[in-house]
């Protein structure tokens, strides 16, 4: 992914991904953007979002996982 984001700066500015429930139905999107990054559920209008460092700070937090 951080060959997608090198690019996406040269042209976009940010990614976006959707994300598929396992029948492949969208449930979001989210927006990865060089301050920050953005969720929005299907349907909704608007973005939630939170600054890199704050994210980072979240994902610490989380189960660790194998890679």
């Amino acid at each position: 992914m951080a060959n997608q984001l090198g690019r996406c700066k040269q042209y976009k500015k940010h990614l976006d991904l959707a994300f598929l429930d396992a029948s492949g139905k969208k449930i979001g999107e989210i927006r990865i953007k060089p301050n920050g990054i953005l969720w929005a559920s299907k349907g909704q209008k608007g973005w939630r979002g939170m600054s890199l460092p704050k994210f980072a700070k979240l994902m610490e937090r989380g189960k660790k996982q194998q890679k």
